[in-house]
């Protein structure tokens, strides 16, 4: 029997490193995942229930996932930057192009899970001069769960300069590295 393995062994991630699961509560298994967030050195997040809202689900691997819905929180850095991060899913399909352009079978094996685009944000740029930490964003569309995440992130009031910029380069890796599904 001491050759049975436990279950964390079992899954995609196991042992590879620590995460965060952003979900809300689900009567069905428990919790409905938005975003897979990594633990890194000095980071801490604060999410709440209350301020999630999940409206349509999908059952991937024994995990529910968000397909429509909206959560917030906020990511704290030890240097005591703060920033609010808000979320928004929605259903995306990747375009089907003619048989002349899709890929063939073998390129489809090797074709990224899903694509990643950062950017500032529309009302980033519009409120740059008048806030110096200007919104930033990341859209995320994943390939396996058909959904596009968009996130948004910002520094909250208070905020000094010099925490912003040491923490700011930080919270953008994080974000690029977070997990679809």
């Amino acid at each position: 029997m001491s050759e049975l393995l436990p279950p964390e062994t079992l899954t995609r991630d196991a042992g590879i490193r620590p995460c965060f699961d952003l979900a809300a509560p689900s009567p069905i298994l428990g919790k409905t995942a938005f975003l897979r967030l990594p633990l890194a050195d000095g980071w801490k997040y604060e999410a709440g229930p209350a301020e999630m809202r999940a409206e349509r689900n999908l059952i991937l691997r024994d995990q529910m996932w968000v397909t429509r819905g909206k959560a917030q929180f906020v990511a704290v850095h030890s240097s005591g930057a703060r920033f609010e991060i808000s979320l928004r899913v929605k259903p995306w399909k990747s375009s089907a192009g003619s048989d002349s352009t899709r890929p063939s079978s073998k390129q489809t094996l090797h074709r990224a899970e899903d694509e990643r685009k950062a950017s500032n944000s529309v009302l980033g740029r519009l409120r740059l001069a008048a806030r110096p930490g200007s919104e930033k964003r990341l859209i995320i569309r994943c390939q396996r769960t058909e959904r596009e995440i968009e996130i948004r992130w910002s520094t909250a009031r208070g905020t000094s300069v010099t925490k912003r910029t040491e923490a700011g380069d930080d919270l953008k890796h994080l974000m690029a590295a977070c997990q679809c599904h």
